[in-house]
């Protein structure tokens, strides 16, 4: 034959029968390659975010419970309710952050949490404030908010250089507790402040019975945010999780407690014998 036999393209037609058996050949070659199908629905130990479930459970009981008791409990375990629950969104965030991104983007979920959990730390500390001086706005002054506001602020305007990290939600929830700790010191340096420029006045709240009822309330609350990080940690550590979420929710529910203990604590210890 000649070359311009095989150098011209020519249309083979493939009777339709045949077309068909190379179909299901070709269909159940593909099958055969797919790996088998496995049962897996139920997650693993590890895969489960025990701090936020822990957090979000402890927040919800203490809020139900709060409400249903008489004011003093109320402001106590409310208050330290909401925060628990913004700590356990903290946690999802972490922990299931690919699927935040999913839903939300990074950058609009970092503001959300941002004002989510400044909003609970600010009702939780003013009612800190309460047992010392009278009146909320006094509270308000005292607890030194504005530090407060301005590195969360920080925070949601830097959400997208957060976003380059090797851990973005890790990062900003670290950064959250360095904000938190920081706001303790302000929070005991407002409350020495009071003490000082407030003696002898009505509006610094007097030492009696009733307080000391409060302080007992404030301090069962606080077992709100220890139990479930207890609880979590035990869980965590057994299933060999990260170390460094752990630690960030130690230092956090320590710092928590403290801001506590410094509320309670009495006026001779915060600012010297007046």
């Amino acid at each position: 034959m000649s070359k311009e036999f095989y150098a011209t393209p020519r249309i083979i037609r493939v009777p339709r029968r045949f077309q068909v058996f190379y179909n299901r050949a070709a269909r159940r070659t593909i099958l055969r390659s797919r790996p088998p199908f496995e049962m897996t629905t139920l997650p693993s130990v590890s895969q489960v975010p025990w701090f936020a479930l822990s957090y979000g459970l402890a927040g919800t009981v203490s809020m139900w419970y709060g409400i249903r008791r008489n004011s003093l409990c109320q402001r106590a375990f409310v208050s330290v309710g909401e925060v628990a629950v913004s700590i356990a969104l903290f946690d999802w965030f972490v922990q299931q952050e690919s699927e935040t991104d999913r839903l939300l983007g990074f950058e609009a979920t970092v503001v959300i949490l941002a004002v989510i959990f400044a909003l609970a730390l600010r009702a939780f500390s003013i009612r800190l404030m309460e047992l010392t001086v009278t009146g909320r706005k006094l509270a308000e002054r005292f607890s030194l908010l504005p530090l407060l506001y301005m590195f969360l602020f920080s925070l949601a305007v830097s959400a997208r250089e957060f976003a380059s990290f090797e851990r973005p939600a890790l990062s900003v929830f670290m950064f959250t507790v360095v904000a938190c700790a920081l706001h303790v010191c302000m929070f005991a340096f407002g409350k020495s402040e009071a003490i000082r420029r407030l003696a002898g006045t009505d509006k610094l709240r007097p030492i009696a019975a009733d307080r000391s009822e409060c302080v007992k309330t404030w301090r069962y609350a606080a077992a709100t945010i220890i139990v479930p990080t207890i609880l979590a940690l035990v869980v965590q550590i057994a299933s060999g999780d990260d170390w460094r979420l752990m630690g960030i929710n130690l230092a956090l529910s320590g710092t928590l407690v403290s801001l506590v203990v410094v509320a309670c604590s009495r006026r001779s210890s915060v600012a010297g014998s007046s």
